[in-house]
């Protein structure tokens, strides 16, 4: 029977090096299976079960898992900001001709979102804005159509901790106390011309989005989500009734690959005379 010290080699030492980290936080150090000591190629980060490590260098490539068995409560989380890597250039003409055609999106809307290409990562960037039109986060996307399989297509960073919804640029709650909510953020972007809108970056609905919307003047919420987020969402919003009128728009196609006459007939600010 293997013993612990058999099973998991340098567990002191892979301890020691991620002695302190909060969940999210990778550092790096001299290897302690290969010794390299002219690099620092061992990496340890903080993980639910324990702390992840891996060496780097071809050569040694070790990697697993010592687990931890007092984990940090969730309360006890801090917020680690995500790094997003790369430079971000405006994007070739190739991805507004993709846009144009695939979502009726001009090249105008991309400009006024900010939208950018990562040519490090071949991805397309979609900046997060919060309520005020300040970049909150990012959305790293990356399409087949331009030879990037990644998975997950599609990678959220956050530089704040703030309620998981984006705002388009330009969203203005004075001309009316509504808001249109849809799941993706390419969504949100094309429904801001003919209402209000924010997308949840595939999350669910939560009450620290419902607050934030009631602080910012809104009692009248369209939801143009699937069934099952419709669902999730109309059990949180149980709590609020009387305090915010909700409507719930049945869709065929997702917000992004509707045209504008159907948008503006479905989700426009007479759609709660005609939606169910």
């Amino acid at each position: 029977m293997a013993t612990p010290s058999n099973r998991y080699p340098h567990k002191d030492d892979i301890l020691k090096i991620g002695q302190g980290l909060r969940l999210g936080v990778t550092v790096t150090s001299v290897c302690p299976f290969c010794l390299a000591h002219h690099e620092k190629s061992f990496s340890v980060t903080r993980v639910k079960n324990g702390y992840l490590y891996r060496c780097w260098r071809v050569k040694c490539d070790r990697k697993g898992v010592i687990p931890v068995i007092s984990l940090e409560s969730p309360k006890e989380k801090e917020f680690v900001p995500s790094q997003y890597r790369g430079e971000l250039t405006n994007p070739p003409p190739k991805v507004f001709d993709y846009f144009r055609e695939e979502f009726g999106l001009g090249s105008e809307i991309l400009k006024t979102q900010q939208v950018g290409y990562n040519k490090d990562r071949n991805t397309i960037a979609f900046p997060i804005f919060d309520s005020t039109g300040r970049c909150v986060g990012i959305v790293d996307r990356a399409y087949s159509w331009m030879g990037n399989e990644r998975e997950p297509k599609a990678i959220t960073y956050w530089k704040e901790k703030v309620p998981m919804i984006h705002f388009p640029r330009f969203w203005n709650v004075s001309k009316s106390n509504r808001i249109v909510l849809v799941e993706d953020i390419v969504s949100a972007n094309k429904v801001k011309h003919v209402a209000n809108s924010g997308a949840l970056l595939g999350t669910n609905l939560s009450e620290e989005v419902i607050k934030l919307l009631l602080d910012l003047g809104i009692h009248r919420i369209t939801l143009a989500f699937d069934p099952d987020a419709t669902e999730k969402a109309l059990k949180v919003m149980k709590k609020y009734q009387g305090v915010v009128k909700i409507t719930v728009v049945s869709m065929a196609k997702d917000p992004k690959n509707t045209g504008y006459q159907t948008l503006k007939y479905l989700l426009g600010e007479d759609n709660e005379q005609r939606a169910s």
